[in-house]
């Protein structure tokens, strides 16, 4: 599994080209793309990473395609 933290750049407003973006709803942060990982293994490391550690009450999910994500809660 890949570890999101480990790949952390930076918090900006866009990223382009090696970089994916992942909107909590408070922040956009910026990870690098690893070289030799998939879209769905990048996909799944950001469901884990943001997902897995939130309220267990409530239900989250990844919205959005690479290179930008959102984590929206479900209603």
């Amino acid at each position: 599994m890949m570890d999101l933290g480990y790949y952390f750049v930076g918090k900006v407003d866009r990223g382009s080209g090696t970089v994916f973006t992942v909107d909590d709803g408070y922040e956009t942060h910026v990870y690098e793309h690893p070289h030799g990982v998939s879209k769905r293994d990048i996909r799944v490391a950001v469901a884990v990473a943001f997902i897995d550690d939130q309220d267990s009450s409530l239900d989250y999910r990844v919205t959005g395609r690479y290179p930008h994500y959102s984590i929206e809660e479900v209603k």
